[in-house]
């Protein structure tokens, strides 16, 4: 089941503002959220990943916009394993996207059943 998330869910996860998630929704082509018949956005777990890494970039690391952006790309093109102690080939990026996954729904959980 794919998970939908508004922009204020995002705004909430990421704890940025909702102009800012747009205008990196601008300038990030690879975010591309679905708008609803009434236009409002429709994000993804992918778009998710993807807001978070660019907050982490800009902000943790001190990229700009477009440098963040070019490390987006880098990464997408990027091809992270390693070998398990089993011989198995783990996948990196697919492990922590897992994880985030998880986390984010845990997220919701909490935040659905928390005292208002």
């Amino acid at each position: 089941m794919i998970q939908e998330f508004s922009i204020g869910d995002i705004e909430e996860l990421t704890q940025t503002k909702a102009h800012i998630l747009r205008y990196w929704e601008e300038m990030i082509p690879i975010i591309a959220p679905k708008k609803t018949l009434s236009g409002r956005r429709v994000y993804t777990e992918q778009d998710v990943f993807i807001f978070l890494r660019v907050k982490h970039l800009i902000q943790e690391e001190k990229f700009t916009l477009e440098g963040a952006r070019n490390k987006l790309i880098e990464e997408a093109n990027d091809n992270l394993t390693i070998k398990g102690k089993d011989g198995k080939t783990i996948h990196i990026r697919q492990s922590f996207n897992e994880l985030r996954t998880d986390l984010i729904e845990l997220f919701f959980r909490i935040k659905k059943h928390r005292p208002r």
